[in-house]
């Protein structure tokens, strides 16, 4: 085949095909998914060629050998010429893959096989074809992990959508893995490149596609369930074609499901448990000590005076009471109103002997009010969100009280619920006003929502539990977003700094011992100095390039001085050529105006000249001034030049105070903690993440909720904050196991403490 041929059949690739008269008609709905998602991943795919491109082109300037630079450089080509055919033959594997699920095929998305298990000369092409199917691997089940919640409701509905059909992972059009196989097709159909940069640009696709089809998964549940299919996912759906399937399946299933739920939230599962019959026990042991200080939370309505009230007759009670009770509350701040509703709602029928409860009730009721208290107390969560879970105290108890497994099912959707609101409540900073405040608005809106449609059918807890995760994954992608840019470019920043500091110093050392032509000492301040910042970020300090540039200042410092001895001139005659080639390479790098580089180089072509012939006096030469040298003094040096000594001692003061084991404790504090920072500079207590360490600088970062950078702080300076006070991590596991687990410990500890003493 001729290269004409070959670019010929390039382009045909390349050009979208009609292919109506192959297709089969989708049912709409499938069709509609697979449009979105074609639509998605064209965008994706897109970014993903955009950022390859780029990449390339930054590893063939950085390759340490010409072979490397020429690998790089032709993948860049490769790419800029085919990615419109890569990503066509993708769109139509992915079509394919649609296709292929109506006609209930096996979808071949298999990798090539070698053509000889046993020809020695094919040996290559297996390990790469291994270890693209190796990297397929890990990158499917890495994507399938991280959105294991949406991708599982997503397979049973399409399994409900298509009775006839059992959907699974291994004929889902939409599992990770058939994605990632649909595009190692298409670049092993359309790129002629090796396998390191075909592995560079799997690395980019799961970053750039992969991680972004929770947009596709949620989108394609959302149009299902507006339909119809499966509104609500039982927790015990099992296929009915595999009868004989365990209970411990669909156990495992939902574990996995309430895992990922959990993840999601940026905590562990729940594994704190206990049965009632142990709450019972404890409350026994406390109710025998008699009354106590530790105990006025404590109401016992068992020993009311009046006939007992059932269980359905106090939660239609409460039932009723429930909207009144929420709309005379809300907005009100915090509060804790379980015993004032439970004792009037008993007391309704005869004031003067309220009606009695079972003493399993009692506990029940005695335990939701003093979960609430701890809830109420905690300064973990923002005030304004403890005052949105305060409004759920009818609706929890009730659960309660009908479910006696309640504080025992750690996925029950009421507990999720409220551990979801509580975690919003650790990075809540209040730092808009709150009805501009879109999440707030939204807990709000659910809050009430339950209070006002909660009766008997529990569904309402996980159906607003869905919509709200799925609000907050939405609103946590675009944080994540904002907060790995700050990322970035404060890492960024922190490269430039440490880039300028190490050209600084290096400059102002060789200046300070020598006296220089003018134009040359200006030269280097203004112009060289900029090509020394630029060579430390690309290659760094230990680089050649960066020892070649600093030696450059040294020759350059070298030539300008007075040269008598006869070995000294053959030197100069036969530095100074090579010296002026090494300076229009440098000024090449800082990118200045073609007239001013042949400017500069004139200039210092002149005085290196008039060096060869050892005309430049003493006269001609002078030393740096005080403003040079200030002017490009390191920023160390520089602060502690223009402070003043009082400022200076405060801060050595300060850091004689601090103590290694809050050094420490900053050391050893994890990226992703959440604070509550009260900072000296603006008097705020704010709530902040850890989101950066930069050695570089020394230096933490701290980020809101948003995702943008809200302190930064020297590690030292940070250290000694901690000790002061000043800083407190916030607990961000799930609120109900560690508030549970609290009340049975303190009710416990007023156990082995005995009663007070009469006084």
């Amino acid at each position: 085949m001729t290269s004409s041929d070959k670019d010929k059949e390039n382009l045909e690739v390349m050009r979208p095909r009609d292919t109506n008269k192959e297709q089969v008609k989708l049912p709409k709905l499938l069709a509609q998914i697979q449009e979105d998602t074609l639509f998605t991943t064209n965008q994706c795919m897109e970014n993903l060629f955009a950022v390859c491109d780029d990449l390339f082109y930054d590893l063939s300037n950085r390759a340490s050998s010409n072979n490397e630079q020429t690998l790089y450089f032709e993948s860049m080509r490769e790419i800029r010429i085919k990615k419109q055919g890569v990503i066509n033959v993708f769109q139509q594997s992915m079509a394919a893959s649609f296709a292929s699920l109506i006609h209930g095929r096996a979808n071949n998305t298999d990798s090539p096989q070698p053509e000889s298990q046993t020809n020695p000369s094919l040996s290559l092409v297996e390990n790469d074809d291994l270890e693209i199917e190796l990297a397929i691997t890990s990158m499917a089940n890495r994507t399938r992990k991280l959105y294991l919640g949406t991708l599982y409701e997503l397979t049973l509905r399409l399994d409900h959508l298509f009775p006839q059909i059992e959907v699974t992972e291994k004929n889902n059009p939409l599992d990770p893995e058939h994605i990632c196989h649909a595009f190692a097709r298409a670049c092993k159909k359309q790129l002629e490149i090796s396998i390191k940069p075909q592995i560079i640009i799997f690395k980019q696709f799961e970053r750039y596609v992969l991680n972004q089809l929770g947009h596709c998964y949620s989108d394609a549940n959302q149009l299902l369930i507006n339909t119809g299919i499966l509104p609500k996912i039982p927790r015990n759906l099992q296929r009915q074609a595999s009868p004989e399937a365990p209970a411990k399946a669909a156990a495992e299933q939902a574990a996995a499901v309430a895992a990922q739920q959990a993840a999601e939230q940026g905590y562990a599962a729940p594994a704190y448990q206990f049965s009632l019959a142990e709450l019972s026990s404890i409350l026994s042991n406390v109710r025998a000590i008699g009354p106590t200080p530790a105990l006025s939370f404590y109401n016992t309505y068992a020993n009311n005076p009046g006939p007992a009230m059932g269980v359905a007759e106090l939660v239609h009670m409460l039932t009723k009471t429930q909207p009144i009770v929420d709309n005379a509350h809300n907005d009100n701040g915090p509060k804790n109103y379980l015993h004032p509703i439970v004792s009037q709602l008993l007391a309704q029928k005869h004031p003067e002997q309220p009606q009695a409860l079972k003493q399993s009730e009692d506990d029940i009721i005695n335990l939701v009010a003093m979960f609430f208290e701890f809830i109420l107390d905690d300064d973990n969560i923002a005030a304004t969100i403890r005052a949105q879970i305060s409004r759920l105290q009818i609706p929890i108890l009730k659960v309660a009280l009908k479910d006696s497994n309640f504080f025992n099912d750690g996925s029950h959707p009421a507990r999720c619920l409220i551990d979801t609101i509580a975690g919003v409540g650790v990075s809540f900073d209040e730092s808009k006003p709150l009805e501009r405040d879109a999440v707030y608005q939204k807990i709000k809106k659910i809050t009430q929502a339950i209070n006002n449609q909660y009766t008997f059918d529990e569904s309402i807890f996980a159906t607003m539990l869905a919509e709200l995760r799925q609000y907050l994954q939405k609103e946590q992608r675009k944080s994540a977003m904002v907060e790995q840019r700050t990322n970035e470019a404060e890492e960024g920043k922190s490269r430039i700094k440490v880039a300028k500091n190490a050209a600084r110093k290096l400059l102002i050392k060789k200046l300070r011992q020598t006296a220089l032509p003018d134009k040359i000492r200006d030269f280097l301040i203004s112009s060289w100095l900029n090509a020394l910042i630029i060579t430390h970020l690309k290659f760094g300090e230990e680089s050649s390039e960066w020892v070649e540039f600093g030696q450059t200042v040294d020759d350059l410092i070298w030539a300008c001085q007075q040269h008598n001895d006869t070995k000294a001139q053959k030197r100069i005659n036969a530095l100074v050529p090579d010296l002026l080639a090494r300076i229009a390479d440098g000024l090449q790098i800082i990118s200045e105006h073609p007239d001013s580089q042949s400017s500069k180089l004139k200039e210092i072509e002149e005085i290196l000249y008039k060096a060869e012939k050892n005309e430049i006096q003493a006269a001609d030469c002078s030393p740096i001034s005080e403003d040079q040298a200030e002017s490009i003094l390191p920023e160390s040096e520089e602060s502690a030049a223009g402070a003043k000594s009082s400022a200076i001692q405060r801060q050595k003061d300060r850091y004689e105070a601090l103590t290694y084991d809050f050094i420490k404790k900053a050391e050893q504090l994890g990226t992703g903690t959440w604070l509550s920072y009260k900072d000296v500079d603006s008097g705020k207590l704010l709530r902040c993440k850890l989101t950066s360490k930069l050695a570089s600088t020394d230096t933490y970062i701290f980020v809101n909720r948003f995702g943008f950078k809200a302190l930064e702080k020297q590690r030292k300076e940070f250290a000694y904050d901690m000790q002061k006070g000043r800083v407190a991590v916030l607990e961000n596991g799930p609120l109900f196991e560690r508030v549970i687990g609290q009340v049975v410990s303190n009710l416990k500890q007023i156990t082995t403490q005995g009663p007070s003493p009469v006084s």
